[in-house]
């Protein structure tokens, strides 16, 4: 049991420092928090690396390589032309470092059935919490001081970017809700998707509902899975193709 569960935890804790500080805006920002995210990042990559080595992994192609180029392209083009502003665009080189090396370590260990998808989707899940109960505590700190409802940015600076999170996050927990056969992860897992949901109706609510493209999204999917059906099996679920 621990042993299947502990690749999720140490890569839920990894999610959930990367957005409670070192990948939100004051983590970018501040450049004692980038430094201690630069870190963070370096041991992330020793562990991976080490994985590589003692395991053999070999590379694979990923659909995003040229989407990821043509990314470093465009950020050196807007370096090049806006020399004058280098120390200003230099702090994005933080953050576009930070999504692409994360974003291959975990792709390369997925090719290489380093860590099952189930096990990613749990450890992103575990990550979200913190994301999640910062939000809460927003709301509650706001109301408790009398100053009404507030737009709860969770650990993000950003209303927009909580929302963005928020509908990738929630569909993927109503699936492993569905998939769950235990009685008391079903039911965590719904008091976790009945709590985003919650928070990201709040979200919206809070601005007169003006932001409601994430909510369109969101509802794309469910009408998706209802209108061309899904199902549960003993071990993965079957989601009908966009």
């Amino acid at each position: 049991m621990l042993g299947r569960w502990l690749p999720r935890i140490l890569l839920g804790v990894f999610y959930a420092y990367m957005v409670a500080i070192a990948a939100t805006y004051n983590g970018i920002l501040d450049v004692g928090q980038r430094l201690n995210g630069i870190c963070f990042l370096g041991i992330f990559a020793v562990f991976w690396l080490l994985a590589r080595w003692r395991r053999g992994w070999k590379w694979h192609a990923d659909p995003l390589d040229m989407a990821m180029v043509a990314w470093i392209g465009a950020f050196g083009l807007s370096f090049l032309t806006n020399i004058e502003d280098w120390r200003r665009i230099a702090i994005g080189l933080w953050f576009m470092a930070a999504y692409i090396a994360g974003y291959y370590a975990l792709s390369d260990t997925l090719a290489n059935k380093g860590m099952s998808r189930w096990a990613l989707l749990d450890a992103l899940l575990i990550g979200g919490l913190v994301v999640v109960f910062t939000g809460w505590l927003q709301i509650f700190n706001s109301l408790q001081a009398g100053g009404g409802v507030p737009r709860p940015v969770g650990t993000l600076g950003n209303p927009n970017t909580l929302a963005a999170v928020l509908v990738a996050f929630l569909p993927i927990a109503l699936v492993r809700a569905a998939q769950s056969k235990a009685k008391v992860p079903k039911i965590v897992l719904m008091a976790y998707c009945l709590l985003m949901l919650a928070l990201l109706v709040t979200t919206f609510f809070a601005r007169r509902l003006d932001r409601w493209g994430g909510g369109a999204d969101l509802l794309r999917v469910v009408a998706a899975l209802q209108a061309g059906g899904w199902t549960v099996h003993r071990a993965r679920v079957t989601v009908p193709a966009a």
